[in-house]
């Protein structure tokens, strides 16, 4: 009942891809508004998943890179993107 009740829950990050066993009601009255993120291979697998799908937004982590005085100004990647970054 980690997540039970929590209804000002906005946001929740699993980095595993296979989605965890826990109780059918963990997630029963939680945040309108929450979104979990999950590995992009594995956003299907959730949304198909008891008790993860009652999670009203699942979608694949976001990783985001700003570099204020490097070249690099911004950058985003899904989860299982390969990236890999020179350094001049």
């Amino acid at each position: 009942m980690a997540f039970l009740g929590c209804s000002h829950l906005t946001s929740i990050v699993c980095h595993n891809p296979i989605p965890p066993s826990c109780g059918s009601d963990i997630f029963n009255n939680i945040g309108k508004n929450c979104v979990l993120q999950v590995p992009a291979s594995a956003v299907d697998t959730y949304k198909q998943t008891s008790p993860w799908n009652k999670i009203p937004s699942i979608e694949a982590i976001l990783t985001r890179v700003t570099i204020a005085d490097g070249e690099m100004e911004s950058f985003e990647k899904n989860s299982d993107e390969q990236v890999d970054l020179l350094t001049y």
